[in-house]
């Protein structure tokens, strides 16, 4: 019997259902990275400039068709809209810690 919470689970294993949250949220994430540069007053076009990559790598950013964005990538593309990095671990019982980044506009290529 289906899921009725999940409409796909009638198609998809578990592991499958996983895979596609997975890559729902990091769409998701992304989408949301796009619609923050836009209210910042930023183009694509800004942010490759001052980030030394091209527009279309700050694209894949925003539509997650990065496969793995390096978390230097991500740190880059925050800085370069102003943003303060904030960093943190959850782990398995709720144990968690807060990092915070050193402001620093990183360099990648």
């Amino acid at each position: 019997m289906a899921n009725k919470a999940d409409p796909l689970a009638e198609f998809l294993s578990p592991a499958e259902l996983a895979e596609v949250e997975r890559r729902s949220a990091r769409l998701r994430a992304g989408l949301r990275l796009g619609e923050l540069r836009k209210r910042l007053g930023f183009t694509q076009e800004q942010v490759a400039g001052r980030m030394g990559i091209t527009q279309r790598r700050v694209s894949a950013i925003e539509t997650a068709a990065l496969n793995d964005i390096k978390v230097p990538t991500l740190v880059a593309y925050l800085e370069t809209m102003g943003a303060e990095i904030d960093l943190g671990a959850r782990f398995e019982g709720g144990d968690r810690v807060e990092l915070r980044a050193n402001p620093r506009r990183s360099s990648v290529r």
